[in-house]
């Protein structure tokens, strides 16, 4: 970067195509701090500037297309402070942007450009001193500076000074927007989450009221014909309604998965008990259930805490061919924990990538945090694998 101008008045730069650049508007819009409210992280970082340089006035200022919005404007005179903008008639901002460099003015009164600003005869601004604001791309978004209604030299120490405090702003920007996005995303997951409770609800209960109500229908209707049938033909009619049998099951346990009445009815561990009695045959792992929850979660943790029950059994049964699974349901001061625990071939969680099962370690991880909890997955290669799934008990 090259040193600071001193005034605008040194070159013929004009700051307008700077300020409307397409690639800089998009990181403004980006980090969407235009129009949000005052922030103390924001108004501490001016208050330190304008107190380590002695000055009245010390702005975080944004500049967009046509105006500057000041997420911060410690020491600000009215009306500007309640406005917390001005068009960019008023700025001397949209010259540190266009330049993207430090703009040091003693005088303003002196300068042929910043003379004729209007933020120099209606704000009293008349020495300044500003850095850029830059994204984590690296394009100027705004400016850090200071201000003081007298004539005043800054020092290059000064200058020192706001570009730390810049930096800080723009660390706190890049962070802000990433806590914005995470908010977003996690957001869009919870929607996605819900939309997928609605549709599995939706199936079942189509299964409910139509599928196994049919097969029902065609087994009685089986066992009526298998009364007047002939010895060869009732051999024919019980391999039938041994198959309706066996789909009616099928159809069940699907009903189940998709949702289970016992969540409802009888709460969690009772829900992950007839799932296990409904997913393990004789050859699948044996099971414990201890559950010492006491009184019974709201209905939204439930079906978190049992979907992530759920892939933790289907991932200790298909992927680390466990021999003995236990689940622990217990509470505490602040929350409800859930532990599946099994005693296969482990992993390293580490290096859990998009293979079979590792997707399914996000999907859990991602579900007890969109519920406002968190997971945690302890395994080593030959020791076994323990899921921890702690939710805030909540309300219903």
């Amino acid at each position: 970067m090259t040193g600071p101008t001193t005034g605008a008045g040194e070159d013929t730069v004009d700051p307008r195509r700077a300020v409307v650049d397409p690639a800089r508007l998009a990181e403004l819009h980006r980090v969407r701090l235009l129009d949000t409210p005052a922030e103390p992280a924001f108004d501490r970082l001016a208050a330190l500037a304008a107190r380590l340089l002695r000055a009245p006035v010390a702005l975080v200022s944004l500049v967009d297309h046509d105006r500057q919005f000041f997420k911060s404007c410690v020491g600000l005179a009215e009306p500007w402070r309640s406005a917390r903008q001005t068009p960019l008639t008023h700025s001397f901002c949209q010259y540190a942007v266009a330049r993207d460099q430090p703009l040091v003015v003693s005088d303003a009164r002196l300068d042929p450009v910043l003379a004729s600003n209007r933020a120099t005869a209606e704000m009293g601004v008349v020495a300044y001193a500003g850095v850029p604001i830059r994204s984590s791309g690296g394009q100027p978004l705004g400016s850090f500076c200071v201000i003081d209604s007298e004539a005043r030299q800054w020092s290059d120490q000064d200058v020192g000074v706001l570009e730390e405090l810049a930096a800080a702003v723009g660390d706190l920007i890049e962070l802000r927007a990433g806590e914005l996005l995470g908010v977003e995303r996690r957001t869009a997951l919870a929607e996605v989450v819900a939309a997928q409770e609605a549709e599995r609800a939706r199936i079942a209960a189509d299964i409910h009221d139509d599928s196994l109500q049919v097969i029902t229908a065609v087994s009685i209707r089986l066992q009526l014909l298998r009364r007047r049938a002939d010895e060869a033909t009732a051999e024919t009619i019980d391999r039938l309604v041994a198959t309706v049998h066996d789909a009616s099951n099928r159809l069940r346990r699907l009903l189940f998965d998709l949702r289970p009445s016992v969540l409802d009815h009888e709460g969690l561990g009772a829900a992950i008990e007839a799932y296990l009695r409904n997913t393990c045959s004789e050859d699948d792992p044996a099971w414990v259930v201890r559950d010492d929850l006491g009184a019974e979660l709201p209905l939204a943790a439930r079906l978190v805490l049992f979907r992530i029950s759920q892939q933790a059994v289907a991932n200790a049964i298909a992927h680390a061919r466990a021999r003995a699974i236990n689940i622990a349901i217990e509470a505490n001061a602040d929350g409800v924990e859930l532990t599946v625990t099994d005693d296969g071939v482990g992993f390293e969680p580490r290096a859990a990538g998009p293979q079979p099962g590792h997707l399914g370690l996000i999907a859990m991880r991602e579900r007890a945090e969109l519920a406002g909890g968190r997971l945690r997955i302890d395994s080593r290669l030959g020791h076994g694998t323990a899921v921890h799934a702690w939710l805030p008990r909540g309300d219903d």
